[in-house]
């Protein structure tokens, strides 16, 4: 039967075969140099069972570790890819920069014709005004286009908001044909799993 002590050195607890009872053996642990102690007379077979259940009365249930899981969230990847999101947004987009385009080369003309009115008829002040009209217009429609070319991109998400809504102010005005495409857009734009996609 093995004999079981502890080092005096480093209290390490080691077991050594009952053979070398009386012997000195080296520590394991700090290599301090120990006596094995004699090995203690085996009890009666009457005392081990009443020692066992003494200690086992003594010794409490070991308590129940109430353990709360672990979660992790998910990260949130997109539903679709990026080029699934642009494919989605070039049909709208397409149409309402051919549109918007055409518009504006509408105004540069309107502004050329009215510029050029009010040179050969200077009385007439009407000239004057249409210039200065297509050329607001022309503004807005280009910030327009730049919108929607962010919006086609997937670029700038304010600037493409921006964009949207003036294409929409355009097209109520001037363009009804572009209506049904600045919806689109702006259902396209308000689907989460395309805007995702924006540069923020």
């Amino acid at each position: 039967m093995p004999i079981e002590f502890s080092c005096t050195s480093c209290s390490a607890k080691f077991r050594v075969a009952d053979t070398l009872a009386g012997k000195k053996v080296r520590c394991p642990k700090c290599q301090g140099v120990e006596q094995v102690p004699m090995a203690a007379a085996d009890p009666e077979p009457s005392t081990i069972a009443a020692d066992e259940l003494k200690l086992r009365e003594e010794i409490p249930a070991p308590l129940a570790l109430k353990t709360t899981p672990t979660y992790f969230p998910k990260t949130k990847r997109p539903e679709i890819s990026y080029a699934e999101a642009k494919s989605q947004v070039a049909k709208p987009a397409n149409v309402l920069l051919s549109l918007l385009g055409a518009s504006a080369a509408l105004e540069v003309i309107g502004a050329l014709l009215g510029i050029a009115a009010s040179y050969c008829f200077p009385a007439a002040e009407w000239g004057l005004i249409v210039a200065s009209t297509s050329v607001t217009f022309a503004f807005v429609t280009g910030g327009a286009i730049f919108g929607v070319l962010n919006f086609k991109n997937l670029d700038d998400l304010d600037t493409a908001w921006r964009g949207i809504y003036s294409a929409l102010i355009g097209s109520l005005i001037f363009l009804p044909i572009a209506v049904p495409f600045v919806i689109q857009a702006y259902m396209l734009m308000n689907d989460k799993k395309i805007a995702v996609h924006f540069h923020r």
